[in-house]
Order: C-alpha cells, then structure tokens, then sequence
C-alpha cells in the first residue's frame, strides 16, 4: 500500500496561489486504531463480491461466479454463523437497509424484505432500468440508468404516485425523512418527496458516487482541483477535500460507507481506509479486503473466504 499519510499532505493545486475551499484539505482529525477481529464464518467460495449491508441479526452480501450468468444473495447469522442464500440477482445489484428491512433491486424492481415478509416496487422506467436507490418506512428513491433524466420517489404503501424529476441521478442515499441526497454532473442536490429538487453546494463538480450523514454528504467527483473525494455540508454547502485526487483512481466507490464519524472505502490495492469526517489523514484499517459494511460497533469484512468482525475502536 502506498505511503497514504504522505499522499494525503500532498494536495493537488489548481494552478493559482490562491486555492478555492474545495481545494483544502479539511481540518486534520485524529485517526485512531481499531480493535479486535473474531471471524463470523466460513463462506463458499465466490470468485468476487458486491456490495455488503448488515441487520441485528444478519449480514447480506451478493456473490459472483464467472461461471453463472447472475449474483447469488447470501445472508450470515451473526451469532451461528450460519449462511444461507436468499436469492439468484441479476449481475451487481445493490443492497440497501433500513433498520431491520433489507433492499434489493433488479432492473426494474426494488424488493424489500422483513424477517417475515418482502414487498416489491415497480419501477416507473419505460427505457431505462434501475441504475441506484435508497429506502426508509415511507418512500424508495430510485434513478434511471445511463443519461437517462428520471429520478423518483414512490411511496411504499402506494397512497400517490409519488415525485419525479426530470434529472440524471449517478447515485442517492435518504439523508433525512421525506428527502434524498442526489449526484450527478451538475453537482449535489437534495430530492424532496414533496417535489421540491434543489441544489446543495455551489461548487461546480461532476458528482459520481455519494455516501453520508443526515449532515454530512461525501462524494467521490471531479471538481476544481480534478478527481477526488469531497466533503459536503448539507446545511451550509460549504465544500472541503478529504481525500486528494492522487488517491482517486485506488478508490472502488461502490464500496464506499460512512458512519457518523468516518468515511470508509476500499482503494484500488483492497486496502479497506477510513477517512475521518472531520478531516485528516487516511489509515488503514484492513489489507486484502473484497467487501465491507458498517454497524454501529463493527466493522464487518470478507477477507479471502472468511467473513470477519472488527471493533471500531479497542
């Protein structure tokens, strides 16, 4: 792994002497260690994986097999260590949770699963297939794929028809109830259910991948100073760099999270990172690692074929 708190004081410039904020690191934080790892299971082999998201009780994650013309979900009990499959998806789909529900799509549909039940939402695309969404108790947000201009919000329990907006969403994430976070090449918006489609910051950037908080949106984008990972205030817009565009090209940005302190993504070498969100330099957290996702305490990862659980702090 490249020496990244040496990359990290390497800002890239823009060409004057005087940087726009964006192009400022944000204020340093204080990268701390991790604690304790324990292995959850032994998994079957896979020869790559998706995306990961975690419950109380499970952890999901979608595998690849270059043999099977699809993604097989599988789930893992975290106190037996048990795992099962869930389904056969279509190749990368992405996975979504909402306290205890968890979220699948396929090209044109979202299926929501309890530990009871599931529910499906159509998609409202005449042309274009699911390209990202999101979900809580009252709405799934979802984007058309390609260039398509479709970003909607339909309620679950299918009292309207929802909003739409005639937009291109290159990914989203619910930051509060009633609204969503949405990027694409006209920056960072905020999608009400209400109807309203407003934008976040005035930093012009080509938004691609985003994660975050109620508070805090963190996009991987290029903006005034080239490629690279920057932080959003969702109530001011005041916009900061964490991770210069020197690391752009290590960071595989579907596998990026956030908690409410962290930004954590897995680079181009598998090298799991955490950012703090308050600034600072990157620290490793984990080598040779395939996927990730967070709880509250944990760090959940699949390392070769283990899937292992990690103390966020010691």
């Amino acid at each position: 792994m490249r020496n990244l708190f040496a990359v990290a004081l390497a800002v890239v410039g823009c060409g004057d002497n005087e940087k726009p904020d964006v192009c400022v690191l944000a204020n340093a934080g204080f990268p701390h260690a991790i604690g304790s790892m324990s292995v959850v299971a032994t998994l079957p082999p896979a020869d790559a994986y998706g995306e990961m998201v975690v419950t109380s009780s499970h952890v999901y994650f979608h595998e690849r097999h270059v043999s099977i013309p699809y993604d097989v979900l599988r789930r893992t009990q975290l106190s037996t260590g048990l795992t099962e499959e869930v389904a056969q998806l279509p190749v990368e789909p992405q996975l979504r949770t909402f306290l205890d529900l968890v979220a699948w799509n396929t090209s044109n549909t979202v299926t929501i699963a309890s530990p009871t039940s599931t529910r499906t939402i159509e998609a409202p695309f005449t042309t274009s297939e699911i390209d990202t969404f999101d979900f809580d108790s009252h709405h799934v947000f979802m984007s058309a794929s390609g260039a398509a201009q479709d970003v909607v919000a339909i309620p679950i329990d299918g009292s309207s028809p929802g909003s739409s907006w005639e937009q291109v969403g290159f990914d989203l994430y619910i930051d509060t109830a009633q609204s969503a976070i949405v990027v694409n090449c006209g920056g960072v918006w905020r999608a009400s259910a209400a109807g309203s489609f407003d934008r976040v910051s005035d930093i012009d950037m080509c938004a691609v991948f985003v994660a975050g908080t109620s508070d805090v949106a963190v996009v991987d984008a290029y903006g005034p100073c080239g490629y690279g990972i920057f932080r959003v205030d969702l109530e001011s817009g005041a916009t900061t760099t964490l991770v210069p565009g020197g690391l752009h090209e290590q960071v595989d940005e579907r596998l990026m999270q956030t908690d409410t302190d962290d930004l954590y993504y897995i680079d181009g070498t598998s090298t799991l990172v955490r950012v703090p969100l308050a600034g600072g330099d990157p620290t490793q957290v984990l080598g040779a690692a395939r996927t990730f996702t967070l709880s509250e305490t944990s760090i959940y990862a699949i390392i070769g074929d283990q899937l292992v659980r990690i103390a966020k702090t010691p």
